[in-house]
């Protein structure tokens, strides 16, 4: 994700779950946003066994979340809720640094520490489209 006048890239780290909550709260400071902004069904009941049907699912789920929430008027999304769920936090900083030394480590020919990590690549381009 990029801002105007920022000159550094930085990718942000959000659950889900963050997702959910981020509507939640829209919905409730803007009753009217409800009916337009498409739903995120909640994951309920879904097992570990088929992580990446979820994580598709979900990819799907937030892309149209995402595309509706920027085509609302301007007073929801460029809301203050909006605004702070997309500004880096310390998590995000954080796992910057652990991906960092990560390269490092696997530059001097050192085995690399993979983790499951979802990342939502390419999810945020209507981010970078709508605040640049």
């Amino acid at each position: 994700m990029k801002r105007k006048g920022q000159c550094d890239w930085f990718i942000l780290h959000r659950s889900y779950k963050e997702f959910l909550e981020l509507r939640s709260k829209l919905c409730i400071n803007f009753p009217k946003a409800d009916g337009t902004m498409k739903a995120l069904p909640k994951g309920g009941g879904i097992g570990r066994s088929n992580v990446k049907q979820v994580a598709e699912k979900r990819r799907y789920y937030l892309q149209a979340f995402l595309d509706s929430l920027f085509t609302l008027a301007d007073e929801i999304g460029h809301s203050a809720l909006v605004y702070t769920f997309f500004h880096p936090i310390l998590r995000d900083e954080e796992q910057h640094l652990d991906e960092e030394h990560e390269r490092k480590i696997s530059a001097r020919g050192k085995k690399k520490n993979y983790k499951s990590n979802f990342l939502l690549m390419g999810l945020f381009a209507n981010i970078l489209n709508y605040y640049s």
